[in-house]
């Protein structure tokens, strides 16, 4: 296989991955809690920062894929995230309120 068959069949692996529900909310997860690209990486050591950078490296770069080659579920990954989030909200803030 050729490299530029290889990118191409990384490239429609990826888009398959976020075609499905699952694998939005896998490549999400990823993204912001693995890679912590949203967070700081600064450490008390040099080495911690650096593995903190090598995370977010990591973040940087499956973002960049998901936004280039599948934005439309990307985006839609993030809307099914907001929603399960606020249903998760609303459930604490029930569970807050109701009265035994």
């Amino acid at each position: 296989m050729s490299p530029e068959e290889r990118t191409k069949r990384d490239e429609q692996d990826f888009r398959d991955v976020m075609a499905t529900e699952g694998g939005r909310r896998f490549v999400l997860r990823l993204i912001e809690e693995t890679c912590r690209l949203h967070s700081l990486s600064f450490q008390d050591s040099p080495r911690a920062t650096d593995f903190s950078e090598g995370q977010r490296s990591v973040g940087a770069f499956l973002l960049t894929e998901a936004q280039r080659l599948a934005l439309e579920h990307y985006m839609l990954g993030l809307n099914e995230r907001f929603r399960e989030r606020q249903a998760e909200a609303a459930l604490a803030l029930a569970g807050k309120t109701a009265h035994p």
